[in-house]
C-alpha cells in the first residue's frame, strides 16, 4: 500500500480529534493530533505524547528527532518553528508556492520530508492521520507532494466555534502545570473562521477534498461511512469504535482514553456562552459566507 496522510483542516474546536480518533480504527493507520507541533513541544519537554509517555521519552519522537538531525545539515529547531510560524499566517497561504522554490528555503522544506518519512518508517503505518488543522500547514504538504494526500475539511457551524472559544479549556499533554487554551475574542473567531473558508477554497476541485460538516457527522456518522473508509482503505465497524493508542500531538483530552469506546452523540448547542446578540451576529456571517465563490 502506498503511504497516504489524511489531512484534517479547519477551525480549532470543530471536532477534529474525534473525527481523526474515528478514521484510526482502521488497522494499518496511526494518528499523530497536531503534526507541526512536534517542532516546538518536543524541545519544550514539558507534554505529553498521545501514548502518554513524555514526549521527549516517547520512542517515535525521539526516533523522528534523531532522523532531522542526521539527515539535515546543521538542522535548528528554533529556526524551523519560526518558519512553520510565519507560514502559519493566513496572510502568508499564497506564498508558500514561491518560498518552496527560493533556495533560502529549501532546507525547511526538505525538513518537513524527513519528519514525515520518519515517522513512516519508524511506525510501518500505511496511512498517517494528521489533525494539524491549519490551512498553511496544509499548504505545505500539498506542496511538496511527498505523499499521496487527503483533505478533510471539517466544518463546525461559526456560531458553534466562537461559542466554544469562550470556554477555559485546560490543556491536557501539560502533566507539570495548568495550561489552559486561549479564550478569543469576538472578532478573532469571526475573521478566523471566514480566512479557513476562504483559503481553503484553493483544494475544493481537487479530488482528494472531502468536506464534512461537523454537525451532520454528529447526527448522522454512519452516512459519512463509506467516504471515509474509502480514505482510510479498510472497512470501519462504527458499532466498535474505540480510542486507539496513538502518537498525537494536542488536541483534545480524549486523545488519551485509550480502549474506551467511541460514542458520537450529537447534543444540541445551547450557547451558554454568547449573548442573543452575539449568536444573532454569527449566524448571519455564517448564511452570508455561504455566498463565497
Amino acid at each position: 500500500m502506498v503511504n497516504k496522510i489524511i489531512y484534517i483542516a479547519g477551525d480549532g474546536r470543530s471536532g477534529s480529534t474525534l473525527l481523526e480518533s474515528v478514521l484510526a480504527n482502521a488497522k494499518e493507520t496511526l494518528s499523530i493530533g497536531e503534526g507541526y507541533r512536534f517542532f516546538r513541544r518536543y524541545y519544550e519537554a514539558d507534554t505529553l505524547c498521545g501514548c502518554n509517555q513524555h514526549i521527549e521519552n516517547c520512542e517515535l519522537w525521539s526516533f523522528v528527532h534523531k532522523s532531522l538531525v542526521d539527515t539535515i545539515p546543521n538542522y535548528s529547531p528554533k529556526d524551523t518553528w519560526e518558519k512553520i510560524q510565519f507560514l502559519l499566517l493566513q496572510k502568508n497561504f499564497s506564498r508558500i508556492p514561491k518560498l518552496k522554490k527560493d533556495k533560502n528555503w529549501e532546507l525547511f522544506f526538505e525538513t518537513v520530508r524527513v519528519f514525515y518519512a520518519a515517522i513512516f518508517f519508524k511506525t510501518k503505518a500505511s496511512v498517517l492521520i494528521d489533525a494539524s488543522k491549519s490551512v498553511g500547514w496544509l499548504r505545505i504538504l500539498h506542496e511538496t507532494k511527498i505523499y499521496n494526500l487527503e483533505i478533510i475539511h471539517l466544518e463546525r457551524r461559526l456560531e458553534s466555534v466562537a461559542n466554544s472559544w469562550k470556554k477555559k479549556v485546560l490543556l491536557p499533554e501539560y502533566y507539570d502545570k495548568e495550561v489552559f487554551m486561549p479564550v478569543k475574542s469576538n472578532i478573532t473567531v469571526l475573521k478566523n473562521w471566514l480566512k479557513i473558508k476562504y483559503n481553503l477554497r484553493y483544494f475544493r476541485n481537487e479530488t482528494n477534498y472531502y468536506f464534512i460538516a461537523y454537525e451532520k457527522f454528529a447526527k448522522a456518522p454512519l452516512t459519512y461511512k463509506t467516504q471515509l473508509e474509502k480514505l482510510v482503505n479498510e472497512e470501519i465497524d462504527f458499532n466498535t469504535m474505540y480510542f486507539k493508542e496513538n502518537h498525537a500531538i494536542g488536541g483534545n483530552p480524549m486523545r488519551s482514553y485509550h480502549e474506551h469506546p467511541i460514542k458520537i452523540n450529537y447534543r444540541k448547542e445551547t450557547f451558554n456562552n454568547l449573548s442573543f446578540l452575539e449568536k444573532r451576529l454569527f449566524l448571519a456571517v455564517r448564511i452570508f459566507s455561504k455566498l463565497l465563490k
